[in-house]
C-alpha cells in the first residue's frame, strides 16, 4: 500500500503552533518516542478483539497527533478509532499499515533535521 507522503515543514508547523523551534523538536520527539510502542499495544488489543481499549489507544495518537500540527495522522488515527468502535473489524488492517507508513515517513524526516 502506498501512502500519501507527509511534508513536514516544522519550522511552519512550529511556528503555526507557537513553539520556538526547538521546543517543537522536543514535543516531536517524544511523540515519535512514544507513539511505536502504542501501535504495538493496538495490534495486541486486536489481536484479543479487545476494540474498547484499542479504540482508546488509538485516541491517543489522535489527540498527540493533532495537538502537533500532525494532521493526517490524526486523520488516519481518526479513522480506526471509528472503525474500533463501530466494530468494522475489515478496515482497520489497511488504516493500521497506512498509520504505520506515515509514522515511519515522519520518523525517518525528523532524523533529516538537525
Amino acid at each position: 500500500m502506498t501512502t500519501q507522503k507527509i511534508k513536514l515543514d516544522i519550522i511552519q508547523i512550529s511556528e503555526t503552533l507557537g513553539f520556538e523551534f526547538h521546543e517543537y523538536l522536543e514535543v516531536l520527539d517524544v511523540f515519535l518516542d512514544n507513539t511505536p510502542a502504542v501501535i504495538e499495544d493496538f495490534k495486541v488489543r486486536i489481536k484479543e478483539r479487545n476494540f474498547q481499549e484499542a479504540s482508546e489507544l488509538c485516541h491517543l495518537i489522535k489527540g498527540g497527533a493533532s495537538s502537533i500540527g500532525l494532521d493526517l495522522i490524526s486523520d488516519v488515527a481518526h479513522d480506526i478509532e471509528k472503525a474500533c468502535k463501530n466494530g468494522n473489524s475489515s478496515i482497520i488492517p489497511g488504516l493500521l499499515e497506512k498509520l504505520v507508513e506515515l509514522v515511519q515517513q515522519l520518523e525517518n524526516q525528523r532524523k533529516s533535521v538537525a
